[in-house]
């Protein structure tokens, strides 16, 4: 029993230490655990020092911020201020210059004055003493009774001093007068210049009397120049100009005050017209016209001096043909309809970006027949860019500067998949779609892929001959486009427009039409919805006739350059295995650019002819 009893006291004593030890081990861990906390505490303490010194921070970051942004704004109000005083001292500059142009013109007038003194008086002497202009605008400050002065006896001193005066007075007037009108001046040089000249043949020019409304009163003898003669017509307040070639050209008055060249009105270094129409009196009539070296010269009631060069009058003439020339020239309106037989134009890629003539060429048959085909692109994307900035840039729209014209999961377009493509316009969901399209062939694929072409030009009129009333309804009825989703940005457009577009002379003009983004909303009334939709299938069935379709397989390197107003292109369905895909990259460029830079090119290459 006592043995028992040990054993338990062993077991009791042995258990009380395996408790003392754990509860030490326990108060280790404890204490442990305090210094842990104590650091943690610590660690708080010194994250919250360091937010305090961060919200300071950010304090004097705002306060910092707030200084910087008090600062641009004094900036930006200095800067504005600066661009006042900028356009305040180009102001200023121009009129310097102006007066300095002025400060010229009274030289040059002084210098002349020597030369010109004595026949100028001789002449208005004789003039005044004949009273042939003493009804003339601008000479009422001088009118005097010379008869009467020449025959009055004078008897007194005080008499003869007054009509010494009054002659001074009036030669002083009318030499002024003379000396300051640069009509007469020129005239004057001329009349001086062509009596040391006898070879020069010799015409008379016609000088009309706006108050008087006669034939003529003076008679001036001047070399020949590519103007005959001037006469004027107060009744239709115009002059009519008799060229050498024995044309004769109109010229209203108020057209001619509208443009005058001189640096008042019209700043040359621009090629901008500053005379304000507010200003213009559209019931003007000039005091003078004269002819000097190839140039007429108008004076106006308000003694401003309007000068005219024979070539500028020439091209600007009021006629028909030359107008018609005139249009031609700027808007190269020759073009050439084609079907099947049309063999592509082609330019080389690399000559087109680097050479000025064949640049000229290809924009010159691409604005002719609508479409030219350019070889041996490098296979890689860009190529379309470069084009873009040969012409000056391309078109920016909802698809990107440039895209890429593959067979893509979830296709926001139907040109982005391998299925037919019907043919079509691009953008006419657009109220101004692209003028024209570049489509760079990258990829290609073995099979299908085929591109087809049409002239749309030449279909319309196919049907204007074939079924009228079909062309009427689609020349004149409005129909929706729509176009909604997401690439460049997210897009949602709506547009009406007509199938064919016609200009003022009832010329086809631009074809509006793209089956798959023509709206399902028609704005008809329902009566009128089965002649549009028969007119409309006959036109396309004409668009598929063979005679008129062109197809071909375009190559890598190749770049398609059309005119998207006019031909509508499609493709034909290929095969999209994952494998050699087809890859095509895009652009887009208005005609107003290509224009500009097809007479920048000329320009260049030809100058003026």
């Amino acid at each position: 029993m006592r043995l028992q009893v040990q054993e338990m006291q062993r077991a009791i004593s042995e258990g009380r230490k395996q408790q003392e030890a754990k509860c030490n081990k326990k108060l280790l861990e404890l204490h442990s655990l305090q210094g842990m906390v104590d650091e943690l505490q610590a660690e708080n303490r010194q994250l919250a020092r360091e937010l305090q010194a961060h919200v300071k921070s950010k304090c004097e970051l705002e306060q910092a911020l707030k200084s910087r942004n008090e600062i641009i704004h004094e900036f930006n109000e200095l800067l504005d201020s600066n661009l006042e005083e900028h356009a305040q001292f180009l102001a200023m500059k121009q009129e310097v210059t102006d007066v300095k142009w002025q400060l010229q013109q009274v030289q040059t007038e002084a210098s002349e004055f020597a030369k010109l003194q004595a026949p100028v008086m001789l002449w208005a002497r004789t003039i005044f003493r004949r009273r042939q202009i003493s009804s003339s605008r601008g000479f009422t400050e001088f009118e005097v009774d010379c008869e009467n002065l020449d025959s009055t006896r004078v008897k007194t001193r005080s008499q003869r001093h007054f009509q010494l005066r009054q002659y001074c007075k009036m030669w002083r007037s009318a030499a002024k007068y003379f000396l300051n009108n640069k009509i007469f001046r020129n005239g004057m040089q001329k009349l001086l210049t062509a009596q040391n000249t006898p070879i020069h043949p010799v015409q008379n020019v016609l000088y009309q009397s706006r108050r008087l409304h006669s034939q003529t009163t003076f008679k001036f003898n001047f070399p020949a120049s590519a103007i005959q003669k001037v006469e004027t017509s107060d009744k239709h307040r115009w002059f009519v100009v008799h060229w050498e070639d024995g044309n004769h050209s109109v010229y209203p008055y108020a057209w001619l005050r509208d443009n005058c060249q001189c640096p008042q009105c019209f700043l040359s270094s621009a090629k901008a017209r500053k005379f304000a129409i507010k200003d213009l009196d559209v019931n003007i009539s000039p005091e003078k016209i004269i002819l000097t070296d190839s140039k007429i010269s108008v004076a106006w009631p308000d003694q401003h001096i309007s000068e005219f060069d024979a070539n500028w009058l020439r091209t600007r003439c009021f006629h028909q043909s030359t107008r018609e020339e005139k249009q031609n020239q700027y808007f190269m309106r020759d073009q050439l309809h084609w079907g099947s037989e049309f063999q592509i134009p082609t330019a080389n890629f690399e000559e087109v970006l680097t050479c000025d003539e064949v640049a000229y060429k290809w924009l010159c048959n691409l604005r002719r027949v609508g479409f030219v085909q350019l070889k041996h692109a490098p296979r890689r994307k860009g190529q379309v860019a470069k084009l873009g900035k040969r012409i000056g840039y391309v078109r920016l729209t909802f698809y990107g500067h440039t895209w890429q014209v593959e067979d893509k999961p979830d296709a926001n377009n139907v040109a982005y998949t391998s299925g037919e493509l019907k043919l079509h316009t691009d953008y006419p969901a657009l109220h101004h779609p692209p003028g024209i399209q570049f489509l760079h062939c990258i990829k290609q694929t073995d099979v299908g892929g085929e591109t087809i072409m049409v002239d749309g030009f030449h279909v319309a009129n196919q049907l204007r001959q074939l079924n009228p009333e079909a062309f009427r309804v689609l020349s004149s009825v409005l129909v929706d486009f729509t176009d909604t989703g997401k690439d460049y940005c997210d897009f949602s457009l709506q547009s009406k427009n007509k199938i064919i577009d016609l200009d003022h002379n009832g010329n086809v003009v631009r074809i509006n039409y793209n089956n798959a983004t023509r709206d399902s909303v028609l704005d008809l009334p329902a009566e009128q919805v089965h002649p549009f939709l028969s007119a409309l299938k006959d036109f396309v069935l004409l668009m598929y006739k063979p005679e008129n379709l062109v197809t071909f397989k375009m190559e890598p390197g190749d770049v398609l350059t059309f005119d998207n107003w006019r031909i509508l292109h499609g493709r034909l369905s290929y095969h999209s295995d994952g494998g050699y895909e087809r890859h095509l990259e895009g652009a887009y460029a208005d005609w107003d650019e290509v224009m500009s830079r097809a007479r920048c090119l000329k320009h260049a290459l030809h100058g003026d002819k």
